[in-house]
């Protein structure tokens, strides 16, 4: 019979072992808890807009998104979800992208201390994924909340298939295949999930076990393929742009960088810190990882079983050469947080010396990072909550934000953030397509900016506010109402000439809408069989077009085709068809060169 005051340190190395990581976990990443919504956040908080029915619910979570990914847990489902229940209360979303990762640290630190037998590695092993600065953005950011629950689907998975091995019971079979399933949900790359499965079979079990243990992966294997072979046929990967895939040499210097990576921050040459402790710590950590791999000893295995992890992991965002990012390392360095936790238990005074360069070099560029973020999505919230009050305020009236800078441009503007809660009729100043340099996979800054002659004539017959929403003001945590000055100055500054965008749906360009067409429906209007509007052209530009963009809905087309002819001034400028519905669609039109008036189009 154990003494009470014996079995009290135990009870208090437990409350270490499952507490520590999370309570680590939360005040590393603290900031993290308060960021408000950013960027792609946008355009799934938009998803409800789309929902009339069950079937577009149906539909809106396996249709293609975001580069063809199909992510109906991590991000459908998620965030439609939390939006029912909290709409723009971005606590309670970030609540539940802590608590899913403490449950990972929890799956973690269990399955490094089945796999080395020490509940010390399994402690360090939770505790050193942590710290790692590529979960940052993960942890600060809620569209990558995908990141998280696939660990989360990946991690469960192979604690059940360990314990099916174990135990031979099938209950753990299947509880294995069901998240193995369900991480599908979350992130193409649980398509992996199987040679984890293997590389724990062949690494880490005896070898007269290995046959049974990859025979009972055959099916998962071809659930992975079947999988693959779906999601190449419905989201085809595309050929340009920073997700193309290159499956050429490019891929061993991704690989290089995403090494660097997991031992040394992404942000270490910016935080202005000496690159020779970065080019040690990468020797260190190299020698030290093929010593391990090499020695014959206990952590053999764990070490060849870590490097397995982390190279399954990385292999599925090798090719995209033009979108290496640190975050896609939160997944893979679980393998170096496995092996430092079991080298920690087995050899601590060896394992002293690297833990503490990779603490000093990783806490604060975690801190940072988190710090970053929830900065920035606070500029987004001021901003988005001002234009809504200012929408309140001022219900009849559109909204001008004059002085936003490229990054709220970036993590807001181009994301159509207004729209995403409901607010139409936000635009950016004219002088906002001079003063901010927008990145080339956004939309361009003309799609936001309202051009001089409506906004002149919306001053003048009182149909537009203007807000202050720069700098001082986001640091102040307040919009200003700046109308009257900026009404002052504006006739000075700004030439009332057509412009070179009309948008048929904006009452701040209905005096360019001729005749054919029928009266404002909320954003559009719809076109008769005939129909005109003035668009201006500066000339310059022999090779310039025209370019249309609307929607040919099914009701369109449902009897046969749709001919559209094109006149510009007067003269044909090109027929086009549409045989299935558009939702939108784009053409792009020859300016017949007899056409080319200075000044204005018709």
């Amino acid at each position: 019979m154990k003494h009470a005051g014996a079995a009290a340190p135990d009870l208090w190395l437990r409350a270490l072992y499952w507490l520590g990581p999370p309570l680590f976990c939360a005040g590393l990443y603290r900031y993290g808890m308060l960021s408000w919504f950013q960027a792609d956040d946008f355009a799934w908080l938009s998803l409800h807009q789309r929902i009339q029915n069950f079937t577009d619910f149906w539909t809106l979570l396996f249709e293609p998104m975001a580069q063809g990914t199909i992510r109906p847990l991590s991000e459908r489902a998620f965030f439609l979800a939390c939006y029912h229940w909290f709409g723009l209360n971005a606590l309670p979303y970030r609540l539940a992208v802590f608590a899913t990762q403490w449950l990972n640290l929890a799956l973690l630190g269990w399955i490094v201390t089945r796999i080395t037998g020490s509940r010390a590695a399994g402690f360090w092993a939770a505790l050193l994924w942590t710290a790692n600065s590529a979960l940052v953005t993960s942890m600060a950011w809620t569209s990558a909340y995908n990141q998280v629950l696939c660990a989360t689907f990946l991690l469960a998975a192979l604690a059940c298939w360990m314990q099916y091995l174990e135990t031979g019971r099938r209950r753990w079979y299947w509880c294995q295949a069901a998240a193995f399933v369900a991480g599908f949900g979350a992130l193409e790359i649980n398509v992996v999930y199987p040679a984890l499965a293997a590389a724990y079979v062949v690494l880490l079990r005896p070898r007269a076990k290995w046959y049974a243990g990859l025979l009972r992966l055959a099916p998962l294997v071809i659930l992975s393929v079947g999988y693959f072979a779906w999601h190449s046929k419905v989201a085809p990967t595309g050929t340009a742009g920073p997700y193309a895939l290159h499956l050429d040499a490019s891929i061993f210097r991704s690989l290089g960088i995403y090494l660097r990576w997991a031992v040394v921050p992404s942000e270490w040459d910016g935080m202005a810190r000496p690159r020779w402790i970065a080019m040690a710590s990468l020797a260190i950590f190299g020698i030290l990882i093929i010593w391990l791999a090499l020695r014959r000893s206990p952590l053999r295995p764990v070490a060849w079983f870590a490097a397995a992890w982390f190279g399954i992991t990385i292999t599925p965002v090798l090719p995209l050469r033009d979108h290496v990012t640190d975050y896609y390392l939160t997944l893979p360095v679980m393998g170096l947080a496995m092996l430092l936790g079991a080298l920690m238990a087995a050899h601590p005074k060896l394992a002293a010396a690297p833990v503490a360069l990779y603490l000093a070099m990783m806490l604060p560029a975690a801190s940072v990072g988190t710090r970053w973020y929830a900065d920035r999505s606070q500029h987004v919230r001021t901003l988005v909550l001002g234009v809504m009050r200012g929408r309140e305020q001022h219900p009849g009236q559109a909204i001008l934000l004059d002085g936003v800078d490229d990054e709220l441009y970036s993590t807001a503007i181009a994301h159509s953030a207004f729209q995403s809660v409901g607010v139409p009729e936000v635009y950016l100043t004219p002088n906002a397509l001079h003063q901010i340099q927008a990145p080339g996979n956004l939309l361009s800054v003309a799609t936001f900016a309202l051009p001089a002659g409506p906004a002149l004539r919306g001053l003048a017959t009182e149909q537009i506010v203007v807000y202050r929403a720069g700098p001082e003001e986001m640091q102040r945590g307040r919009l200003r109402n700046i109308t009257s000055i900026y009404e002052q100055t504006a006739r000075e500054r700004l030439t009332d000439e057509v412009p070179e965008r009309v948008d048929v749906g904006n009452r701040l360009d209905g005096y360019l809408v001729g005749p054919g067409w029928y009266e404002r429906e909320d954003d559009h209007r719809w076109m008769s069989a005939r129909g005109t509007v003035r668009v201006g052209y500066r000339g310059g530009d022999p090779g310039a077009k025209l370019e249309l963009t609307g929607w040919c809905p099914v009701e369109q087309v449902r009897s046969g085709a749709l001919h559209m002819k094109m006149y510009v001034n007067g003269i044909e400028a090109g027929e086009e068809s549409f045989s299935q519905p558009e939702l939108p669609f784009h053409r792009l039109v020859e300016i017949p060169g007899a056409a080319r008036v200075q000044g204005s189009m018709e």
